[in-house]
């Protein structure tokens, strides 16, 4: 057998005024783009007045979940920029390539909160390429623990059914 490694968003996300800048930097990747989508929404209620730099990657502009919802945000919020970095493609109003740090600086300065969130990998490079080693996850509602739970009875279920049918089983892909 393979291990299975399971992983789903968990930790503490959210912004706290004593600790965070006022300027921000969001660096998302598809996976990770909500919270963010949240801050950007209450910057365009006038309900956050943090200068927010949301920095939103994907290999092609097809990848980019709500993109045009949040161009739409982006557009009613005056303290909320957007930049949206495409490595497999060139497009009008984006940026061709990854996120780097020397991107990051050119943009903004010193003087700010970093955020991540995203899948795995990428928040991987982003560890390497900030020289940080951060770890940026969210936890709504135990989604963790329940995650956990729910792929265990399925693994317990379908080794049942392998032990019982003598057929090999192969689990559909399955997001983490």
């Amino acid at each position: 057998g393979d291990d299975l490694i399971i992983s789903g968003p968990y930790g503490d996300f959210y912004h706290d005024e004593i600790r965070d800048k006022e300027n921000m930097i969001c660096l998302a990747s598809p996976d990770g783009i909500m919270p963010y989508i949240a801050m950007a929404e209450n910057s365009a209620s006038g309900d956050f007045n943090n200068h927010i730099k949301i920095f939103y990657s994907a290999k092609t502009y097809d990848e980019l979940v709500l993109i045009d919802y949040l161009h739409d945000i982006v557009q009613r919020a005056d303290n909320v920029d957007l930049y949206v970095f495409l490595s497999d493609e060139e497009k009008k109003g984006t940026i061709h390539g990854v996120i780097t740090a020397e991107k990051i600086q050119n943009i903004f300065d010193k003087n700010c909160t970093i955020y991540a969130s995203g899948e795995e990998g990428f928040l991987k490079y982003l560890n390497k390429e900030l020289g940080r080693n951060y770890k940026f996850m969210i936890d709504v509602n135990e989604y963790k623990e329940k995650r956990e739970k729910s792929l265990e009875r399925l693994a317990k279920r379908e080794a049942r059914e392998v032990r019982s049918s003598k057929v090999e089983a192969k689990l559909d892909p399955m997001n983490s």
